[in-house]
C-alpha cells in the first residue's frame, strides 16, 4: 500500500514538470525581491507657496512680520510688487543672517521696492484700511439683515 502511494505521488509529480515543462513562462524572468536592494529614488520636487516660503524661509514669529508677509503675497498676487524683487530680498536675507533673517528682509525689500517704484509701507496701510472698511461694511450689512430678521420674526 505504501508503495502504490510513493509510485501515485513520484507519476504526479513527473506528470506536472511535464505540463510545466512546456508552459508559456519559460522566457518569462521573475525579478526575485531583495531585501538589501533599496527601491529607486524619485526626483519630486515640493511644491510650496510664496507664502509658505517667506513664512518658514524667514523664521516669522510675530503677527506683525505674518502681517506684512501677507501684504507682500498680495501684492505680488497683485503685480504690484515683482516676484523677482521678492526672491533676491530672500536670498540676500537667508545669506546676511541665517538665524534672524526677516530683519534684513523688510529693510532690503523696501529699499528695492522704492528702487522699482513701489512704496510697500503705503501699499500695506491701504490694504489695511480696505480689509477694515470691507469688514465693516460686512458688519453693517449683517447689522441691516438682523433688523430685517427681527422685523419679520414680530410679524409672524
Amino acid at each position: 500500500m505504501r508503495l502504490n502511494l510513493v509510485r501515485a505521488l513520484w507519476t504526479l509529480l513527473l506528470m506536472s514538470t511535464t505540463v510545466f515543462a512546456a508552459s508559456p513562462l519559460d522566457n518569462v524572468q521573475f525579478e526575485t525581491k531583495d531585501p538589501l536592494k533599496k527601491p529607486p529614488k524619485t526626483n519630486r520636487a515640493v511644491q510650496v507657496t510664496l507664502k509658505q516660503q517667506l513664512q518658514k524661509g524667514l523664521k516669522v514669529r510675530r503677527p506683525i512680520e505674518f502681517e506684512f508677509v501677507d501684504g507682500v503675497v498680495q501684492m505680488v498676487d497683485e503685480d504690484k510688487l515683482s516676484i523677482d524683487t521678492v526672491n533676491k530680498a530672500f536670498a540676500w536675507s537667508r545669506q546676511r543672517n541665517k538665524f534672524r533673517p526677516y530683519v534684513y528682509f523688510e529693510a532690503s525689500l523696501v529699499e528695492l521696492a522704492k528702487r522699482d517704484g513701489v512704496d510697500i509701507k503705503q501699499e500695506l496701510v491701504d490694504q489695511k484700511t480696505r480689509a477694515q472698511e470691507a469688514a465693516e461694511a460686512s458688519v453693517k450689512e449683517a447689522e441691516k439683515n438682523t433688523g430685517i430678521i427681527a422685523r419679520l420674526q414680530k410679524m409672524f
